[in-house]
């Protein structure tokens, strides 16, 4: 993450820690498991696939991962909550060959780092458990690494490429908290994340697209999301 998605992201809680300044805060931390589309990409494998001189296949195509998450809530008034939440994402593909006389890999490394705001509802509150439906939007960074390695009786070529994008997503889930005691709760969560697509382009370029049959290639993080985490509970005297 560069120093201006760092900015972002502390000026975020900051904003969050003034606003609950008289009402109650929370805090949860998440990981979890998400799927990925990633079409675009697909098609780009694809296209290399039938660029080079011998046949290839898929060892991983943007399969399902692990994410990771942190937020904040406060309580604004007594049904409705407003957060401010951070998502990292990572998938990737390789396609490649391997023989007795070398072999050939393409990779793509692809990661996203999702900055939202996130208001909730809370939709059921006993004192076993708290039901809250959430809608988290905002603005979703990515990072495109290609790597491309081939080596022949012990002689190697690599090049490397990085890209980015930038989308707006739409992330609603329902989220189930359990508490332990008066300060931590678990949490479980599943969702599903819609990615508007942003247009990948070489890093630092943005009028360098990468074009597909002369569409632009965008990023695919739709997909669902399951999750679990520990949220603190404090409250300010």
């Amino acid at each position: 993450m560069n120093m201006k998605k760092l900015f972002l992201l502390i000026l975020y809680f900051n904003v969050l820690f003034h606003m609950s300044a008289q009402s109650q805060v929370s805090f949860q931390v998440y990981g979890g498991l998400a799927t990925y589309k990633m079409d675009g990409l697909k098609e780009f494998n694809e296209l290399v696939g039938e660029s080079v001189p011998f046949d290839i296949s898929n060892v991983d195509n943007f399969d399902p991962g692990f994410y990771f998450g942190a937020s904040a809530h406060t309580a604004l008034f007594s049904n409705l909550m407003l957060g401010l939440s951070y998502q990292y994402n990572t998938t990737g593909s390789r396609i490649g060959i391997k023989d007795y006389s070398g072999y050939y890999n393409f990779d793509q490394i692809v990661n996203g780092h999702l900055l939202g705001i996130e208001p909730g509802v809370i939709m059921t509150e006993t004192s076993k458990y708290r039901l809250i439906f959430t809608i988290m939007s905002g603005a979703l960074f990515t990072l495109v690494k290609t790597e491309e390695v081939l080596s022949v009786s012990g002689q190697k070529e690599e090049d490397q490429e990085y890209m980015s994008a930038f989308s707006i997503p739409v992330y609603p889930s329902i989220n189930l908290y359990v508490p332990v005691n008066d300060l931590i709760s678990g949490y479980f969560s599943a969702g599903y994340l819609v990615d508007t697509g942003g247009k990948v382009h070489l890093k630092g370029n943005r009028d360098a697209f990468l074009n597909i049959g002369g569409y632009p290639v965008k990023t695919g993080w739709t997909g669902l999301r399951i999750s679990a985490g520990l949220m603190l509970n404090l409250v300010p005297r």
